[in-house]
């Protein structure tokens, strides 16, 4: 997903959790093609009864309670009144994903939008507003699910407010002209750290001991840069690389940064290779029984602020479903005045032609 959003010279910041997340509970009810494209994109190597209870344990590790940071972790699943899901579907989502079902009415989408986004509001502590508009939701809108994540943590080597001083941070790594002025943070330490030729690797741990930040920089040699290290980035590379991590002295420079982004993904989960679920070959089936809906939408924000005391972030992602626009029978109706003829097929010929204005005439 990375590789999707990133673009030249643009911020880039997103949960690749909280996306992963929203699109779980779904998959709980996916059959066929769509399973199968659906566990790709997720990465899921696992069968369905299994893939949701090891989420589901992710998830309570996530929310147990650590006085050293804060980390929330919620899912809600919102469903049009008068639509019946299954048993099945609901007994597995609850426990799994700790999701609350909640019935609200999606025809009048200003009310809707307003229970949705004042949700996510509270789960992300007002980080993440407005994720939802009204006119997203019409009269075939059948269920929305939502995730939210929010961390805030302090450095396990806080740095020292008095070691921050403006200076020149280079926003074109190919052209040294193009630079701002940033607040630039300082200080020498021991961390796990690793570098080869063409980066370096640092890891800055949070309080508690559990959570850190990663940095990736790249070495600017030989007409290296970000997009290098960016074409090859992976799951698999970043493990690689993270195996490398020991132990070194080293003097630490991060600017302050703080960034909001917004994202609509059905574009990107469509090049990842999640196609079906988007249009009527959905299968949704084990969600209704009726294999009647699909993803109209997915949603994401996110929000951080990384400072001499830590860290502050939150996402939330919406996953929108719609109920298909089924071919239905066109309606022919005889009420009015009409026009008849009785025609000889082989010949073309018409050998009765009249109109009924009043058919008790």
């Amino acid at each position: 997903m990375y590789k999707e959003l990133k673009k030249p010279g643009k911020n880039l910041f997103f949960s690749p959790y909280s996306v992963s997340t929203a699109l779980s509970v779904p998959y709980v009810g996916a059959k066929g093609e769509t399973q199968e494209q659906m566990s790709g994109v997720l990465c899921n190597n696992l069968p369905q009864q299994d893939y949701h209870p090891a989420y589901g344990g992710t998830i309570d590790q996530l929310n147990q309670k650590n006085q050293k940071y804060q980390l929330d972790v919620a899912n809600k699943v919102f469903v049009q009144d008068s639509y019946k899901v299954l048993d099945s579907f609901e007994n597995t989502v609850k426990p799994n994903y700790g999701a609350a079902f909640w019935r609200l009415d999606f025809g009048n989408p200003a009310q809707a939008s307003d229970e949705i986004n004042s949700w996510v509001s509270e789960k992300t502590h007002d980080k993440i507003k407005d994720i939802v508009k009204p006119d997203m939701f019409n009269h075939l809108t059948r269920m929305v699910i939502a995730n939210a994540i929010y961390f805030k943590g302090k450095w396990a080597n806080p740095f020292e407010k008095s070691s921050t001083r403006p200076e020149f941070f280079y926003i074109d790594d190919t052209h040294w002209n193009r630079r701002v002025t940033v607040d630039m943070m300082h200080q020498t330490g021991e961390f796990n750290y690793m570098e080869n030729d063409m980066l370096q690797m640092i890891e800055l741990p949070y309080e508690g001991d559990r959570l850190s930040m990663l940095v990736i920089l790249p070495k600017l040699v030989r007409n290296n840069n970000i997009g290098n290290i960016e074409k090859d980035i992976s799951g698999k590379m970043l493990d690689d690389y993270c195996a490398q991590l020991k132990k070194e002295e080293v003097d630490v420079a991060l600017p302050k940064f703080k960034l909001e982004t917004s994202y609509r993904l059905v574009p990107v989960l469509k090049n990842m290779g999640m196609t079906s679920a988007f249009n009527n070959k959905a299968n949704f089936s084990g969600i209704s029984g009726k294999n009647d809906l699909y993803i109209s939408d997915v949603l994401h924000k996110a929000s951080v602020e990384v400072d001499e005391e830590g860290t502050e972030a939150a996402a939330a992602t919406v996953v929108i479903m719609h109920e298909k626009c089924m071919r239905r029978a066109k309606r022919f109706i005889a009420n009015n005045p009409f026009i008849f003829m009785i025609k000889d097929k082989v010949n073309g010929l018409i050998l009765f032609m009249g109109k009924i204005n009043n058919p008790n005439a």
